[in-house]
């Protein structure tokens, strides 16, 4: 065996030293064990410790993200302006362009609900922004505007007329009998919340007619114009419950 040959302690084989990983504690500045060997004892161990090993990086990686916060915001932040650069870069061509969609197309494929959280948290991140650029566009074009909620109007009406069966008009004010006792059998008070709504007060379908639901007296109930308007086109988790009121047994839809 030459001086620059050494014998693996596990396979047993005569190889050079530059086949051994470095290890200073050693005579020959070399390991007993080979690379290869060394690497499938490794991955022996990998295998056989899974669980182990998985609990100690993310606890290492936990400590490391609380001691350096400031650092990965810093390159995060850095990491998205190189992406934009790069992606405005990109995007001054039609190839790019079409590029960027096929990416963008593949990537909500791929993970959907991802995509529709980044949507969320951008919605909520710019709410204010979105409410200012809307009141521009209605103080410049009063008359687009003023377009849009006629014809909004006109199609709510023929929502109305399609699932109507009757029982109630599809203009519902001045009130009629049966909405006069709906509203007398609630007491004045929102269904939801219970707040006072003798004097302002929506009428709301408990299935909402773009979901399918009827204009009939079975699927209205009076909410308060907050409620009606937090509800928006929803369906209640829970369409129909009766509730006693204990001082005169009257009975009471309401919705959660």
């Amino acid at each position: 065996m030459l001086e620059n040959q050494k014998k693996c302690t596990k396979c047993f084989i005569i190889k050079d030293l530059s086949e051994f990983y470095t290890d200073n504690g050693k005579i020959d500045k070399k390991k007993n064990e080979c690379k290869e060997c060394s690497k499938k004892a490794n991955l022996k161990y990998r295998n056989d410790n899974k669980e182990k090993l998985q609990k100690y990086r993310n606890e290492y990686n936990h400590k490391y993200y609380k001691e350096n916060k400031e650092k990965f915001a810093k390159y995060k932040k850095d990491h998205e302006e190189r992406d934009k650069k790069k992606r405005r870069e990109r995007d001054a061509t039609p190839e790019g362009r079409e590029r960027t969609r096929a990416n963008d197309r593949r990537r909500r494929e791929k993970s959907p609900e991802y995509q529709k959280q980044r949507c969320r948290e951008s919605y909520r991140r710019n709410a204010e922004k979105r409410r200012a650029s809307k009141r521009e566009y209605r103080r410049k074009n009063p008359e687009k505007v003023r377009l849009a909620v006629t014809n909004c109007r006109h199609k709510r009406r023929l929502q109305k007329l399609k699932a109507s069966d009757s029982t109630i008009p599809l203009a519902s004010y001045p009130l009629t009998k049966q909405l006069q006792e709906l509203l007398q059998s609630q007491r004045y008070k929102c269904n939801n919340c219970g707040c006072d709504i003798s004097e302002h007060h929506h009428l709301d379908h408990h299935i909402p007619l773009s979901k399918g639901g009827s204009h009939s007296i079975d699927n209205v109930v009076f909410l308060c114009p907050t409620c009606n308007l937090k509800k928006s086109a929803s369906i209640p988790s829970s369409l129909m419950l009766v509730y006693w009121y204990e001082e005169d047994s009257i009975c009471c839809r309401v919705w959660r």
